[in-house]
């Protein structure tokens, strides 16, 4: 365990260096200027322009400027956004619950779902429920997120008025923040909770199409392959029920896939889902990064995506520490 553990933190370790250097030349690869585009057209006199590049150390070697952005984000300044003039990880906060609202509400439904339609598929494999489910789950992972999200708002905000078009709640209410997710926040105030749930439901809903489809069609592969085994056609032999067989052998020994899957489903989520939130003008992380990348926000683009990133790998080493648990045989590994 102490040899695993070790191996984990070390590949850990060299990951979260190599996010660190792209989280850091990202924006300094592509042509701006952060400075010409904080002074405006009009411009500033040089004594100006070489001021504000000093203020936000942009005079300096790269390789100073990457040292130290590493040792202030390790010991917590993840820096000044030059647009707000806010601290980045006040900002990042801000805005991180309204993400991560719109990401746990998309997998609850989805994730399920998609176990269940998965199992379903395999279960009846070969037959017309099967390929029908198939069908669908294919045409859900191959439709973009934003011709899907721009069909539902037409037909749902637009012509039927069941949902908002953009926003997380009315202008009307203005929830205290508490635990900064709106149906939390709303239920403790007593007021704007049906409002701020009709405002989930349909980014939630978009972006939730994809984990279903993915979820759907690893199961079905996986309890394909596992119910093909030996030991299954032995337990069958042995008289022991379909249903027993599928939730009691075969969905465990096929759930490491599953398993993994998800977890790159829930990191990828809670990198913003950039499209969703910008479609739907949803205040998370997502639509946050989108304008900083335009406005050439260094601080906030290259802190953001080294700590969402960091977050993501601390994901999937939890999944991976999960498979001991799903499957003994990998403890010794």
């Amino acid at each position: 365990m102490k040899i695993w553990l070790i191996k984990r933190l070390g590949l850990f370790l060299i990951t979260a260096i190599g996010m660190s250097i792209l989280s850091f030349l990202v924006l300094r690869l592509v042509p701006g200027d952060p400075v010409q585009l904080l002074i405006g057209e009009r411009g500033a006199a040089p004594e100006i322009y070489a001021k504000l590049r000093q203020n936000l150390g942009l005079d300096r070697p790269l390789l100073e400027q990457y040292f130290l952005f590493v040792k202030n984000f390790l010991s917590g300044d993840l820096g000044i956004s030059i647009v707000s003039q806010r601290p980045v990880w006040q900002e990042f906060m801000d805005r991180f619950p309204a993400t991560l609202e719109l990401s746990a509400f998309s997998l609850l439904w989805s994730l399920p779902l998609g176990l269940c339609l998965g199992i379903l598929a395999a279960f009846k494999n070969g037959t017309w429920l099967d390929t029908s489910t198939m069908s669908i789950s294919l045409v859900g992972y191959s439709m973009p997120i934003f011709w899907w999200g721009l069909i539902l708002i037409m037909i749902f905000s637009v012509r039927l008025g069941w949902t908002p078009v953009s926003g997380r709640i009315a202008l009307m209410y203005d929830p205290a923040t508490v635990t900064g997710f709106y149906l939390i926040d709303t239920l403790i105030s007593g007021e704007g909770f049906r409002s701020a749930l009709v405002h989930l439901i349909l980014p939630a809903f978009v972006l939730g199409t994809i984990p279903l489809a993915t979820v759907s069609r690893i199961t079905r592969s996986s309890l394909i392959e596992v119910l093909g085994e030996e030991y299954i056609k032995a337990l069958k032999a042995r008289g022991f029920s379909s249903k027993y067989i599928l939730f009691v052998h075969a969905l465990r020994n096929a759930f490491i896939p599953i398993l993994t899957t998800i977890g790159v489903l829930v990191g990828s989520l809670l990198t913003g889902a950039i499209l969703t939130e910008t479609l739907f003008s949803w205040p998370g992380i997502g639509r946050w990064f989108v304008q900083s990348v335009t406005s050439r926000d260094y601080p906030v683009v290259q802190s953001g995506i080294l700590l969402l990133g960091l977050m993501i790998t601390f994901i999937n080493l939890i999944v991976d520490s999960l498979y001991g648990v799903v499957n003994p045989r990998l403890r010794a590994r």
